[in-house]
């Protein structure tokens, strides 16, 4: 770290500790999937239940033809953009014969960690982040058989994977 930028963190401190009821703080936003749930699918033993159960309806369920709508990742867009479903089969279409029984359940999280200080003004309480880590995505692609209720494959990227 640079002189100039030590500086500067120990100024907006000392203004911070000056201003009266002023919090400084650190939050993580952190909706991870976790490491041991996923470890723990095993293909023609896990059921479609089993993956609802463990982390809930998926964010896409894509289906071998058409389209699904996707929510976008920038957290300032609120439009959901329409999105091809062959997309969702990239990682099985070599590796599986696929028919039109197969779906593939889309899951994804985020990760980052917010430090900031926060200062109470009436009622309310005005936070202001300072630094922040990059935004990280995981994704979790479950190939479910809905013929059989089987799970067939999954494929896992953690954040740090990509």
């Amino acid at each position: 770290m640079s002189y100039k930028s030590q500086s500067n963190k120990l100024v907006v401190l000392a203004v911070i500790m000056l201003i009266p009821g002023c919090i400084w703080g650190s939050v993580q936003y952190d909706r991870s999937l976790g490491k041991e749930p996923i470890n723990n699918i095993e293909p023609g033993k896990t059921t479609r239940e089993n993956i609802l159960k463990r982390f809930g309806p998926p964010a896409v369920l894509a289906q071998k033809e058409g389209t699904v709508w996707l929510p976008s990742l920038d957290p300032t867009d609120e439009k959901m953009r329409e999105v091809d479903s062959k997309v969702f089969f990239k990682y099985f279409l070599q590796r599986h014969d696929l028919s039109e029984h197969h779906v593939v359940y889309y899951y994804f999280d985020e990760w980052e960690k917010v430090n900031g200080f926060s200062i109470p003004i009436g009622n309310t309480l005005l936070s202001l982040p300072l630094t922040s880590t990059d935004l990280q995505f995981s994704e979790l692609w479950v190939l479910v058989n809905r013929k059989t209720g089987w799970v067939e494959d999954y494929v896992f990227l953690k954040a740090e994977e990509k």
